[in-house]
């Protein structure tokens, strides 16, 4: 009988060595499965993230082609006045600096969507389209830079401050943010008339006023609701 009873015994312990033994193959079994999974979204999100730059030089290029077309455009009345508006050009680096969760990748692609804008600008200006033929020379280049050297500048300024407003906006709704954009559409108009550079206040610049208003109204309305659910949230877990 004390023969049966140390053979149980033996087999108790020799089954807890086994699963003491176990148990770092089983974690390092979850750890590698983790972070072969980590791996593979950090490709993922590296492939986004390349698609998205792309498609930031792609609508940055169209959109600044399409803008200088459009104001060489003699049978479109109002087309002339909507391709002197600026604040277009900011939005586009705030939109795509919103698809960003890293203020340095939000500013990365700000810059690199107004530096496509103006490059597509550009090719544009000196394209067959506008009757400009280059024939080899670089003259009409240095002189499209030299007089666009206010627009280059800039572009250099604001670019990487829109596209860290929109990352600012993606992360946390913030209120700089939703002044910034609906106030360089609402406030354009009036700081062209104020530098004596808005000859007429045509429809169009009515119109960019009002979309600045919505704008803004609609950020501040989403901004307040993220803010509400936040507070909730942050509620709710104090009182589990």
């Amino acid at each position: 009988m004390l023969w049966f009873f140390r053979m149980k015994e033996q087999s108790l312990v020799v089954r807890s060595l086994k699963q003491e033994h176990s148990i770092p193959s089983n974690y390092a079994i979850v750890w590698q499965r983790r972070m072969r999974d980590r791996g593979t979204i950090q490709a993922c999100c590296g492939k986004i993230h390349i698609m998205v730059l792309l498609l930031a030089v792609i609508v940055g290029a169209a959109f600044g082609g399409a803008d200088q077309y459009l104001g060489s455009l003699s049978a479109i009345a109002w087309g002339a006045d909507v391709s002197l508006l600026s604040a277009p050009w900011l939005l586009l680096p705030f939109v795509f600096g919103c698809t960003q969760q890293r203020a340095r990748r939000a500013v990365a692609i700000g810059c690199m969507a107004t530096a496509s804008a103006l490059i597509g600008y550009f090719v544009m200006t000196l394209s067959p389209l506008e009757g400009v033929h280059l024939n080899g020379s670089m003259a009409p280049i240095l002189n499209l830079l030299r007089s666009e050297s206010i627009v280059i500048v800039g572009g250099v300024m604001t670019a990487p401050l829109y596209g860290y407003l929109g990352y600012c906006w993606r992360t946390s709704r913030a209120w700089l943010s939703a002044f910034f954009v609906g106030s360089a559409f609402s406030l354009e108009p009036l700081a062209r008339a104020a530098v004596g550079r808005l000859p007429q206040l045509t429809d169009v610049w009515v119109i960019e006023m009002g979309v600045g208003f919505i704008i803004g109204g609609y950020l501040i309305w989403t901004g307040s609701f993220f803010r509400i659910h936040k507070r909730q949230e942050f509620t709710g877990e104090l009182l589990t």
